[in-house]
């Protein structure tokens, strides 16, 4: 049998089904977390690099966000507590994620991250012009590998549940005539739009078959 090159490949979506929308909710949890699980990494990494020291904090904040996005009661098609059973000794340290994402990353409102008016003394005297200091208090070491164990345990979690419908799907698959997958929808169906219609408020449908492209008209530099 001859390896298909890649002129000869075609790509169709899965028919919605109770299985392809399982499919598609677990692989956007799990992606959702792998995101967090990235950035949790260069967080814990000890390194010399200036450049990562820089960014540490807004890594961290990152992966606050991506990890509760995953559980966020109004995620389409389905929040990761409705796919999977979590554990209930993750609530403490959900709940001190949660409370991070909320008062520091999203809001600056803990006590967390706080910035001062400073004015400079030198031999006792004042040093003309104040400043602004903002000094943050870091998630202790100890929660944060906590939480990655608990990201890692989540994913393995998903990834029994995608074994159970892949199996499901490949089995469908292969009762299913190569005419009749053929007919299925095209996979990917693109909306061309103009980059002044630019809008991330629109919400996409539980299960989308098509995606928009902003075109700019600005010449790259």
């Amino acid at each position: 049998m001859s390896t298909p090159q890649p002129s000869d490949l075609e790509f169709r979506l899965l028919p919605e089904s109770p299985d392809s929308r399982l499919f598609i909710a677990l692989i956007s949890c799990k992606r959702d977390l792998e995101e967090a699980a990235t950035s949790l990494e260069y967080v814990l990494t000890d390194s010399d690099d200036e450049r990562i020291e820089w960014v540490r904090q807004g890594l961290l904040e990152h992966a606050t966000f991506a990890y509760r996005r995953a559980d966020d009661p109004q995620k389409l098609p389905k929040r990761l507590s409705a796919l999977v059973t979590i554990p209930e000794e993750f609530a403490l340290i959900d709940a001190v994620v949660r409370g991070y994402r909320n008062k520091v990353a999203a809001h600056s409102q803990s006590e967390l991250v706080s910035t001062f008016a400073v004015v400079a003394l030198d031999h006792g005297r004042p040093v003309p012009g104040a400043f602004g200091l903002t000094v943050t208090s870091a998630i202790p070491l100890e929660v944060l590998r906590k939480w990655d164990d608990q990201i890692e345990h989540l994913l393995t979690l998903l990834d029994e549940e995608l074994r159970a419908v892949r199996l499901r799907i490949d089995e469908m698959i292969a009762n299913t005539a190569p005419m009749d997958i053929a007919a299925w929808e095209p996979y990917l169906d693109v909306a061309h739009r103009l980059a002044s219609d630019f809008d991330a408020t629109v919400h996409r449908s539980d299960y989308p078959i098509s995606v928009p492209v902003y075109w700019s008209l600005l010449a790259e530099d």
